[in-house]
């Protein structure tokens, strides 16, 4: 199990990592959407993570239920399927810097409309 100050350090080095562009199969991610955005909405899910890190750390549940809202704050941009599932890969990653094994369904649910 991490330590909260090794999933902050996680989280941190989380957004160093190049998002929402090409990633040489597909000519872009949401082509018509500011990427800028994107990058800034993902870089703000993870700073609610660190700050939910910083007191002790959090349930699994409660883990889980940030997955969610996080997730939630793309609602507005009108991805297509292939991006979404592209984002979900995004949020998979925040689940390895913060040691989960699972999103409880936020995942498959907020991606497919129900828990798989």
């Amino acid at each position: 199990m991490l330590t909260n100050k090794e999933i902050i350090e996680n989280l941190i080095t989380l957004k160093t990592v190049s998002k929402f562009e090409n990633d040489g199969i597909n000519v872009d991610f949401a082509r018509d959407i500011d990427k800028t955005a994107l990058l800034s909405t993902y870089h703000s899910v993870i700073d609610t993570f660190i700050h939910a890190s910083e007191n002790g750390r959090p349930t699994d549940e409660e883990y889980q239920s940030l997955i969610a809202s996080g997730l939630e704050r793309f609602d507005n941009y009108n991805l297509d399927t292939e991006d979404r599932e592209k984002l979900c890969g995004y949020f998979e990653d925040i689940l390895d810097a913060i040691d989960l094994e699972s999103s409880g369904g936020a995942i498959n649910t907020w991606l497919y409309g129900f828990d798989i």
